[in-house]
């Protein structure tokens, strides 16, 4: 990629879209400090990228791609990797809003073992689960990297009412090679 400009100046829905292979993981990736040694420069908040140390970025992106990492172990202790302090309550709450709670609250709730990966888990799950503890961490920054591909209707209805009301108050960054799934969104403000 050359030449590249984009800007994103305040809270609301913003999409990235083309075909696969043009770049749009690799814009995400330079956000996220995946990938350096690039030249130009990118500012978050005025503060260069080259700034900002890595643990300060979880504070700063909430990233929710089609293959978000689920870790073995209960329900709790993966939404606790995103808040350490927070309450049963707390993670009931957002349980609820990602439309995961009937589900797990007729098993053992938030003290549900998760295989390796949410292997015992559908895909749809999995991907709400992701959300749920993307939630919980509440950045200012939301980015869905193909998030909704692969997965049920209801799921990705769900994720899509989450992702229009998440954008009222933060920057959704929503990446996708579906053009049917960004249509409704502003298009980020790229320049080549």
């Amino acid at each position: 990629m050359h030449n590249i400009n984009i800007e994103i100046p305040e809270n609301g829905l913003y999409s990235i879209a083309g075909v696969s292979g043009c770049g749009k993981s690799t814009i995400i990736k330079l956000l996220t400090k995946e990938i350096d040694g690039y030249t130009g420069h990118i500012k978050i908040g005025g503060k260069d990228l080259s700034d900002i140390s890595c643990s300060s970025l979880f504070h700063i992106f909430s990233l929710v791609s089609h293959n978000s990492y689920i870790f073995k172990g209960s329900v709790k202790y993966n939404m606790l990797l995103a808040k350490s302090n927070a309450s049963d309550e707390e993670l009931i709450d957002v349980l609820k809003k990602v439309r995961l709670w009937d589900f797990l609250k007729c098993m053992n709730g938030i003290d549900t073992e998760i295989a390796e990966q949410g292997s015992n888990l559908s895909g749809g799950q999995r991907q709400r689960l992701a959300l749920a503890r993307a939630l919980l961490s509440d950045t200012m920054v939301y980015i869905f990297d193909e998030a909704t591909s692969n997965i049920d209707v209801e799921s990705e209805t769900a994720i899509n009412k989450i992702i229009s009301e998440l954008a009222k108050e933060k920057i959704v960054i929503l990446v996708s090679h579906r053009v049917t799934n960004i249509g409704q969104w502003r298009p980020c403000t790229v320049a080549s």
